[in-house]
């Protein structure tokens, strides 16, 4: 769920000519995966329920889908270690458009009489945090130094599953949109997740920007003016690269929080960047944002922890061309946590007005970026196709919409949702800041 807009200046222009799609990589079996040296944790895909009523299989190409598309889940392990609150194999949202991490006070075990969330004054104690999202959600809460840990990676030679001590988010309110006004709500969120799990790679704002949805007395003297900032864990785990791939999937015995509802598996896949790049030829470097995030001084990790470099949440740039309609310089926007396509109309260049970028069923939607292949050797360019379909209904295959109008100093922009996640894995290599995708496919005949 993407929580800001990206202003950016675009660095290069791929012409408006369809390619084949990346193609999906094949060869990447969880045995391979180890050999190389590869850490696997399944990624949960669910229907979002709308009612108990309208949950359907996760079948991509078939047009069975839940009426509202699906959403990405992951299992986390969080102890709180200045008050020994502990929240144990936890389902939250897997979200590459959320920043930092954030999670539901309710699922947190107290340890004796202490409280889940250390005292104001504590060092563990952040600060107050909030969060908005697209979808209408809010997070009020406050920012906590904790251990934090993927339970149910599994580790070649059996080694410790990934682990990292640093800044996160206990959620202790949450607020839904309903009917254009914000009012209490709770969890879990899209019927199974506890709170939200980012995976972009930009940290929070220290300064609270603009609320994307006013909120009512007396949450709206809970806003923080100032908050600490917070990034994914993903970023600051000390892995060298992680994929998300969400093309191989298998049938789960069981899911968290899943019971009877139907879902599928996929893989977070994390290891060394000069084992799997091979399998990602095609590559461009992500926007950096131009500054860095050192962990909580606190933390056990601050210590030794070197700055991170953190990057804009559209990670690159692409042309773009809706019917009759194109657009150059467009950011892109890579996020699981929207369920398909959604244009936003933006005041500065390249706008995406809504008049000419509204995609309607039966719309050519293109959406065309350069690549390099050249590992070294100088930049090879290539026009790569990251989307072109003929709109349809089906969400996360076909599907796209026109989110709305963003702020009037800001651009328009293209998220890709679980489109492009569901059509062919993604590689974010963290060691050498690239976006990487796997080779371009076969043009069919």
């Amino acid at each position: 769920m993407s929580d800001t807009t990206p202003t950016l200046i675009p660095p290069l222009v791929a012409p408006l000519t369809p390619t084949p799609l990346p193609a999906p990589v094949t060869g990447l079996t969880d045995k391979q995966v180890a050999a190389l040296g590869g850490t696997i944790v399944p990624l949960y895909i669910y229907p979002i329920p709308p009612k108990q009523s309208d949950l359907a299989p996760f079948e991509p190409s078939t047009g069975k889908t839940s009426d509202q598309g699906h959403k990405i889940g992951i299992v986390v392990d969080v102890t709180i270690p200045s008050t020994g609150a502990t929240a144990t194999n936890v389902l939250y949202e897997f979200d590459t458009g959320g920043k930092g991490f954030w999670a539901s006070q309710g699922q947190f075990t107290a340890s004796g009489t202490n409280p889940v969330v250390p005292a104001s004054g504590n060092a563990a104690n952040l600060g107050a945090v909030i969060t908005q999202y697209s979808s209408g959600i809010t997070y009020l809460g406050t920012g906590v130094v904790a251990t934090v840990s993927l339970p149910q990676a599994v580790v070649p030679d059996n080694g410790p599953v990934p682990t990292v001590t640093t800044g996160m988010a206990v959620v202790e309110t949450i607020l839904e949109l309903s009917d254009g006004q914000e009012l209490p709500g709770s969890f879990p969120i899209f019927g199974n997740f506890s709170g939200d799990f980012g995976v972009s790679l930009q940290q929070t704002a220290t300064v609270t920007p603009p609320l994307k949805h006013n909120l009512p007395y007396p949450f709206d003297l809970q806003v923080p003016s100032q908050q600490p900032a917070l990034l994914s864990i993903m970023a600051q785990l000390g892995v060298d690269s992680f994929i998300v791939d969400l093309v191989t999937l298998t049938t789960p015995a069981a899911a968290p929080g899943a019971g009877t509802l139907p879902v599928k598996a996929g893989r977070l896949i994390l290891g060394p960047s000069s084992a799997f790049a091979p399998y990602f030829p095609q590559y461009q470097a992500m926007t950096a944002t131009g500054t860095t995030y050192t962990p909580p001084q606190s933390s056990a990790s601050a210590a030794s922890a070197k700055p991170i470099a953190t990057y804009e949440e559209a990670l690159l740039f692409g042309s773009l061309a809706v019917a009759s309609n194109q657009a150059v310089g467009v950011p892109v926007v890579f996020d699981t946590g929207a369920p398909g396509v959604m244009l936003h109309s933006g005041e500065q260049p390249p706008q995406l007005s809504k008049d000419g970028f509204t995609p309607v069923v039966g719309d050519q939607l293109l959406l065309n970026t350069q690549l390099d292949s050249g590992e070294g050797t100088g930049f090879e360019s290539n026009v790569q196709s990251l989307l072109s379909f003929t709109v349809g209904e089906v969400i996360g295959e076909n599907a796209a919409s026109m989110a709305g109008i963003v702020g009037q100093t800001q651009s328009g922009f293209i998220n890709t949702g679980l489109t492009t996640f569901l059509a062919y894995q993604i590689m974010y290599d963290l060691q050498n800041g690239l976006i990487r995708f796997p080779a371009q496919g076969k043009a069919t005949t």
